[in-house]
């Protein structure tokens, strides 16, 4: 369990989404998992380039 710090619960969500970040991006390179292709990111992007 980790320890979310942060002076406001603002704070402490986005030291939280950094951290899930940094976890899943490592995660990834420790099993050979290209990180950077995210399938949705990929499908939003071709809807709002049509």
């Amino acid at each position: 369990v980790a320890d979310i710090e942060g002076n406001t619960p603002l704070e402490s969500a986005l030291h939280a989404i950094m951290l899930g970040d940094f976890v899943s991006y490592y995660l990834a390179v420790l099993n050979r998992v290209d990180p950077t292709p995210v399938p949705a990111i990929i499908e939003l992007k071709d809807r709002f380039n049509r």
